[in-house]
């Protein structure tokens, strides 16, 4: 024979009504606020890496061009000023390394020579890494034969830049955690008070039904003599 299944009272079965509803909700509004927290810090950095690589490039190509060290020193030195930049690197024509500075982590030097722009390369290990082509632009000379036919740039060097993301990494776990924590906090909140709104609500139940009680029962004046006494 089949054992019968246990049955849920009527007070957990109240309490599983309420909280799976308000655990649902708020799952999905702690999840939508990292999602959206982490999607800004991601185009905050962004940002600020292209800035960076769309300035250097062409504040490089002399440099590059000449292959001038002291200039490109210069340049590295006054890049490495801003305090979240912790790796630059330069690269002529060819792909060659002509100046450096500092230790780049995520450095993939193939990838950086297909770069057609100011682009994103990688994220990790606390860093970002970003980079962009030197583009040597042709002198005009004759406005209306250049607009006629001007061919495109041809890159002349490449710029590398990394940046330190390990502090809004942080600040990302830690809005995180907090609220992983303020949910847990409202749902235990919920629970805690949940019994003492059951109570109210069959206290007022249990009011409205007594009153229903006492309240006396209309008796129609053509009813029958006996259903008069029994009323009286």
């Amino acid at each position: 024979m089949k054992r019968p299944r246990p049955r849920l009272s009527l007070r957990n079965r109240l309490l599983l009504t309420v909280l799976l509803p308000v655990a649902l909700l708020l799952a999905l509004v702690a999840g939508l606020s990292v999602v959206r927290g982490d999607r800004m810090t991601a185009s905050a950095i962004a940002e600020r890496g292209l800035a960076i690589v769309s300035f250097l490039a062409p504040a490089a190509e002399y440099g590059v061009i000449s292959g001038n060290a002291g200039i490109l020193g210069d340049l590295l030195q006054a890049l490495r000023a801003q305090k979240d930049v912790v790796a630059a690197t330069l690269y002529d024509r060819d792909g060659n390394v002509i100046a450096q500075d500092g230790s780049p982590r995520l450095l993939d030097a193939a990838r950086v020579r297909l770069a057609r722009g100011p682009e994103h390369l990688a994220r990790g290990g606390g860093r970002t890494a970003f980079a962009a082509p030197v583009r040597s632009l042709p002198l005009v000379v004759d406005e209306l034969a250049a607009s006629a036919a001007s061919p495109a740039p041809v890159p002349v060097g490449w710029v590398y830049v990394e940046i330190d993301t390990s502090a809004q990494e942080a600040e990302r776990r830690v809005v995180l955690l907090a609220t992983i924590a303020a949910a847990l906090a409202a749902l235990a909140a919920v629970y805690a008070l949940l019994p003492v709104a059951l109570k109210l609500v069959a206290a007022l139940l249990l009011w409205r039904w007594r009153a229903r009680l006492a309240r006396p029962i209309p008796i129609d004046p053509a009813a029958p003599a006996a259903l008069r006494e029994l009323r009286s």
